[in-house]
């Protein structure tokens, strides 16, 4: 709850950003266009030097605009990338997570390929999803409602298919 909450909150501060860098980027075309049709009615622009003194006094009125501008675009997109480097490193550890994960369950794994095949080929063939879930529960499953929720996403249809291509028979079975 507490990370969705934080979600909408940022999505609100971004629109806000947002809409303070349109504002203050229209109002500075304007102030550009009111410049420029200022000094074309009062002045014919030359390349002398009072030509372009008259120039940067004029855009000088409006200093604060253009500087705050800037100033706020330049956060904005400062903003962006470092949003834009957070989900990189989120991505990162959890691809570190996701490694770590798969070598320990390789061990595992390849003790079982010798009996049993067909289990690390489906376990491979979901194992990504299966993590993914995992990993958004923070790797603990804390009620049977989870778990029963897990199980049903990931391992309800390569049960049956296991069970149907299991040659193995454990020591229980051959009892019976």
């Amino acid at each position: 709850m507490k990370k969705v909450s934080t979600l909408i909150r940022m999505k609100i501060f971004n629109v806000l950003f947002l809409a303070i860098v349109v504002i203050l980027i229209f109002m500075s075309i304007l102030a550009i266009v009111s410049i420029q049709w200022e000094l074309i009615e009062k002045y014919s622009f030359n390349f002398s030097p009072d030509g372009i003194n008259n120039y940067l006094i004029s855009i000088g009125q409006f200093k604060a605009l253009f500087t705050a501008t800037i100033a706020t675009v330049a956060a904005y997109f400062g903003l962006l990338r470092l949003k834009i480097a957070n989900e990189a490193n989120i991505e990162r550890l959890k691809q570190e997570h996701f490694q770590e994960w798969i070598n320990n369950l390789e061990i595992r794994l390849s003790a079982i390929e010798e009996t049993d095949p067909h289990m690390r080929r489906e376990f491979a063939r979901i194992r990504f999803n299966f993590f993914k879930q995992l990993y958004d529960l923070n790797f603990s499953i804390s009620n049977k409602t989870q778990l029963t929720n897990v199980f049903i996403a990931h391992f309800k249809y390569v049960s049956d298919y296991l069970e149907r291509h299991n040659n193995i028979l454990l020591p229980i079975c051959k009892t019976v």
